[in-house]
C-alpha cells in the first residue's frame, strides 16, 4: 500500500511520540513531528527505506535550505513538496531557516 508523509517541525515535537497513521482503501497518511532540521533528516533517511513510500510533503515551516536537506536525506527516489509560506505567518513571519 502506497505512504505518503506530511512532515511538520516545531519545538519541542519528537518523531516518536508525535505521529499518526490514517490508513484509507487506497493509501496511508502519516503523520510526524520534528524539532529541528537534523532530526528531519534522519527521520526522512529512515522512512525513505520503506519501499511503499512515495512522498513526503513538508509544513510550511521549513525554510528553502531545509526542504533541500529533508529532499538530499530521502533520496533520488523520493519526491519530496512543501506547503510554501516563507516567511510563515505562523512563526511571526520569519522562515525556518532562522529557527531551525
Amino acid at each position: 500500500m502506497p505512504i505518503f508523509v506530511f512532515m511538520y517541525i516545531g519545538q519541542g515535537l519528537h518523531p516518536a511520540t508525535h505521529h499518526a497513521e490514517i490508513p484509507s482503501m487506497t493509501f496511508h497518511m502519516h503523520l510526524v513531528g520534528v524539532s529541528s532540521y537534523a532530526e528531519a533528516e534522519q527521520t526522512a533517511r529512515k522512512l525513505a527505506m520503506n519501499p511503499d513510500l512515495r512522498a513526503i510533503e513538508l509544513c510550511p515551516s521549513f525554510g528553502t535550505c531545509g526542504v533541500a536537506r529533508v529532499k538530499k536525506a530521502a533520496g533520488p527516489k523520493i519526491n519530496v513538496g512543501v506547503v510554501r509560506f516563507d516567511p510563515n505567518p505562523n512563526m511571526s513571519h520569519r522562515s525556518g531557516d532562522d529557527l531551525f
